[in-house]
């Protein structure tokens, strides 16, 4: 009876994390990066005269600057028995993967604002924001303001199943 009971539990928390959404949030306006697990936690990073990072995992938080993180040591490269070291990965498989990886993500939010320094170049871009899949989200400017608000979203059983592909 308690077996079932432990089994049960156990396998509705990994389906809560495989459902439970997390949100990617990048914001260059105030130049600060969030990752949300929701209902889970959440890593934030972000500049106030110097780097600060925050995490908190249900009732854990943790808030300090990049200064205070220590570094590791450094690994050695992995051998194998014979003396070699082990064969790296291809990068077009590697590429595939990303390219699945980001293909299940869901965008939520996108605003973008370019101003390239150049009139001309500004000039040809400016029809840009009026196409209908651009409008209220890609700004081609003259006033010299570049940044990037994106917020993405995306179920981890979905990444996971685009990784196994």
């Amino acid at each position: 009876m308690w077996l079932i009971i432990i089994l049960g539990t156990l396998v509705l928390l990994v389906c809560w994390l495989l459902v439970a959404p997390v949100e990617l949030e990048i914001d260059t306006i105030h130049a600060q990066a969030a990752v949300h697990w929701i209902s889970i936690g959440s890593v934030r990073v972000w500049y106030e005269e110097e780097w600060w990072f925050s995490i908190q995992v249900f009732f854990f938080h943790k808030t300090m600057p990049f200064s205070q993180m220590k570094k590791g040591p450094k690994k050695a490269t992995a051998t194998l028995e014979n003396g070699k070291q082990k064969k790296k990965l291809k990068t077009k498989s590697i590429l595939k993967k990303v390219t699945q990886v980001i293909g299940s993500l869901q965008i939520t939010e996108w605003r973008l604002a370019i101003d390239s320094g150049e009139y001309n170049l500004n000039a040809r871009l400016y029809p840009l924001n009026f196409l209908s899949w651009t409008a209220g989200h890609l700004f081609i400017n003259f006033q010299g303001n570049n940044y990037l608000v994106a917020k993405l979203r995306a179920q981890p059983w979905k990444i996971a199943l685009a990784f196994i592909k």
